[in-house]
């Protein structure tokens, strides 16, 4: 009777091992790596899902727009959700959107390297890129233009410059 336990234990143990090494699916690996990306902002985490070049573009990226901790603390409150996944041999592409912009579909491409689902990302993130990203995982109160100053010479030669109203 021992034995019959023994064995029944020990095959359990390593059919749930084998299912642990298993290739996961295009949609769980995204899942993954976006909530790690722009819901949890752990960057290590998300590079875990990407190929090589794919790690040294957040690298990049991260150094030139690193993540303020208030963006950080407010996107804890964010849900992703996968919309669609297309698959093609070796390539796949899956759309998502945030909960903070439910009308904004964002695609993720996605490439399989030795039967493992990897985010392939292809460029440096331009200013323009950084700021979409920044738009789609900060919440709305976040992402109005801040940055533009009016600058006021008060200084005496700027006032004598100016000429006299009649």
């Amino acid at each position: 009777m021992k034995n019959k336990i023994l064995v029944f234990s020990i095959s359990i143990f390593l059919s749930w091992g084998f299912q642990s090494c298993a290739p996961k699916p295009s949609k769980d690996v995204a899942q993954k790596y976006l909530n790690s990306l722009l819901v949890n902002t752990d960057i290590e985490a998300a590079k875990k899902y990407c190929d090589s070049n794919s790690k040294e573009i957040i690298d990049q990226a991260m150094l030139l727009y690193p993540v303020p901790d208030s963006v950080k603390e407010l996107a804890k409150s964010t849900k992703i959700s996968i919309v669609d996944v297309k698959e093609e041999g070796d390539n796949a592409v899956v759309t998502y959107i945030s909960s903070k912009h439910p009308e904004n579909k964002q695609a993720l491409k996605m490439v399989k390297i030795k039967g493992q689902w990897l985010v392939e990302l292809n460029k440096v993130m331009d200013e323009k890129d950084a700021v979409t990203l920044a738009a789609t995982s900060a919440p709305t109160e976040m992402t109005s233009d801040t940055t533009s100053t009016t600058v006021i010479d008060t200084s005496s030669k700027a006032a004598e410059e100016l000429p006299e109203k009649k």
